[in-house]
């Protein structure tokens, strides 16, 4: 009964401490999306894009890496130089789109003075998400919360271009 006692306590022993081991950290798998656009040229936005007096308020046409399995791309851009101010969040089924072919949820930029960054973030989803985060043409569209959420959906990939545009730029 003793030898049995001790190999109950040999077994729950080893059983209790491989739950206290630290778990390996996981490797973030996700692949770089490589985007392009002809709405952007040596790191300056066309004024075409912009909701300013001189610019027709058009989404900037992207092209961007397919990825296998996605079930859609997620789109966004972002100034951080206006409190990171939420311009546009569009569901893309593919890879491409073209020149203001959104007209729903893009607000072109129009920063009040200066020059401002405009990124533009694409993550490929594995799941289509009902609704995108994040609140269209106000500030406070932080990134980090924005993925997190994204994660709900499985991103399979991710890539970013950047480009300003002054105030005033015809």
């Amino acid at each position: 009964m003793v030898a049995f006692l001790a190999v109950v306590v040999l077994i729950s022993y080893h059983f209790l401490n491989s739950f206290e081991k630290e778990v390996p950290a996981v490797k973030n798998n996700t692949k770089t999306i490589e985007i392009t656009s002809d709405n952007l040229k040596n790191g300056v936005w066309d004024t075409i894009i912009t909701k300013t007096s001189y610019g027709q308020n058009l989404s900037p046409a992207l092209k961007f890496d397919k990825v296998d399995n996605a079930g859609c791309y997620a789109v966004y851009m972002i100034d951080p130089d206006g409190h990171n101010w939420l311009h546009w969040k569009y569901i893309s089924y593919s890879n491409e789109i073209g020149l203001g072919f959104d007209k729903v949820s893009y607000v072109g930029p129009y920063p009040p003075s200066g020059t401002h960054n405009y990124n533009v973030k694409v993550y490929a989803l594995k799941t289509v998400p009902a609704e995108l985060p994040g609140t269209l043409d106000m500030s406070g569209a932080d990134e980090e919360s924005i993925k997190k959420t994204l994660a709900n959906y499985v991103i399979l990939a991710e890539g970013s271009i950047s480009g300003t545009y002054t105030s005033g730029t015809k």
